[in-house]
């Protein structure tokens, strides 16, 4: 395969997802690297694995060295990629809490962060990348419209000024959750 067309097949996998053209060539890249580094661990000799380590490490430096935001994002991007692979229950966890927030009208995440999250997890092999703000398989189970999912923090009947719902502790002043708690008949 030419390195043309090994360019595009990494192109093409984040052009569609991105619409950052800088944040999807990094995407590609970070791919790139990281299949070279997995490759590298089924080198024949030791001076292959060396050769395509250096050719990862290229790639990487090429972005991790940047002082600007895709420097950053690349470094976070290899901090949640190294996440799923030594937490992948944790993390898919915490993925599928992402997407039940969002459908109750919480967006947790900033986007850059939740596409890192999205290949990571593609990466790992622990699902592939979705934008659904559907609620997971288990919480489609579990609850319907006469028992809907709980809604936390947040109320539907208040609204702020903008018409965003807010929390229900809101305007409660100082140690509000403090104040609930011992109301509830909860100790400090």
């Amino acid at each position: 395969m030419s390195r043309d067309a090994l360019d595009d097949m990494y192109t093409a996998r984040y052009a569609d997802k991105v619409a950052d053209p800088e944040e999807a060539r990094m995407r590609a890249d970070y791919d790139r690297a990281a299949d070279l580094w997995r490759s590298s661990l089924d080198a024949e000799t030791e001076h292959d694995m060396d050769l395509l380590i250096e050719q990862a490490d290229q790639v990487s430096g090429r972005w991790s060295q940047r002082d600007d935001e895709y420097g950053q994002a690349w470094r976070d991007l290899e901090e949640i990629h190294q996440d799923w692979k030594r937490a992948p229950d944790t993390m898919g966890r915490l993925h599928d809490q992402v997407i039940h927030d969002r459908a109750q009208g919480w967006d947790v995440m900033v986007p850059m962060t939740w596409r890192h999250m999205q290949q990571g997890r593609e990466l790992t092999g622990h699902g592939s990348w979705t934008d659904s703000l559907a609620t997971t398989s288990a919480d489609s189970a579990r609850y319907t419209p006469e028992f809907p999912p709980p809604v936390f923090g947040r109320t539907t009947d208040r609204t702020a000024d903008s018409g965003q719902p807010v929390s229900a502790l809101a305007g409660l002043g100082g140690n509000a959750f403090g104040a609930a708690a011992e109301r509830d008949g909860a100790e400090r």
